[in-house]
């Protein structure tokens, strides 16, 4: 599962990285990411892939007391197209997390933080909906998990879905395609072209992260 990432660009650099215009949005939070929280996403809009909001953690439409039932914050790239809970999403809603690295946890409980080796903004797979919230209805999303690929399997055995900068659109839904074609690029992000590290996370700030970044 993917249950912390890390997010250290500003908007200029990504902006830049997946030629946007610079979104008129004040981000919410820099450096680690908890669910909970409001994270900077890329959606469809009818001009093109488009910045926006989202809250990390739907709840599900099937809940009775919503209040009581546990925010979804991850959907297995294996069912997501398949399970009531995300199908109409995975059809019309796809989005992109934006991070610069994310982290997981190891069978000692020790986490680890994986990011680009050249430190670039990337966009994790993910499908949102709307969830309950005080005085209305929150936009809030799920990260689609995949298989570990060589580099993170020691860690653990899965990660987040990473779309390749070339894909973007055809994620987003600007471009046409099919749900098989979609489903291809639910695969593990190729290993060569990450790096991974042990990190004390409980001292991690958002100065701090950006120093173990630029250092690995």
């Amino acid at each position: 599962m993917c249950g912390r990432f890390v997010l250290i660009s500003d908007l200029t650099r990504i902006a830049g990285e997946f030629n946007l215009a610079v979104p008129n949005i004040e981000l919410p939070a820099q450096g680690d990411i908890s669910p909970g929280q409001d994270c900077f996403c890329l959606i469809r809009k009818a001009a093109g892939a488009g910045g926006a909001l989202l809250h990390w953690g739907i709840t599900p439409p099937w809940a009775k007391d919503k209040s009581a039932v546990r925010m979804l914050i991850n959907a297995r790239a294996e069912t997501v197209a398949e399970k009531p809970t995300f199908q109409q999403a995975w059809r019309e809603r796809r989005c992109l997390i934006i991070a610069n690295g994310f982290y997981e946890w190891s069978k000692e409980k020790k986490p680890y933080l994986f990011r680009f080796r050249d430190n670039r903004p990337f966009g994790m797979a993910g499908i949102y909906g709307k969830t309950p919230a005080a005085g209305g209805e929150k936009a809030s999303f799920a990260i689609i998990t995949t298989a570990a690929n060589e580099i993170v399997a020691p860690v653990h055995d899965r990660m987040p879905v990473i779309i390749p900068a070339a894909a973007c659109e055809e994620w987003l839904g600007n471009k046409p395609s099919s749900s098989q074609q979609l489903s291809r690029l639910l695969k593990p992000y190729p290993a060569e072209l990450l790096g991974g590290c042990e990190v004390q996370l409980k001292k991690v700030s958002s100065r701090k992260t950006e120093k173990q970044l630029e250092r690995k």
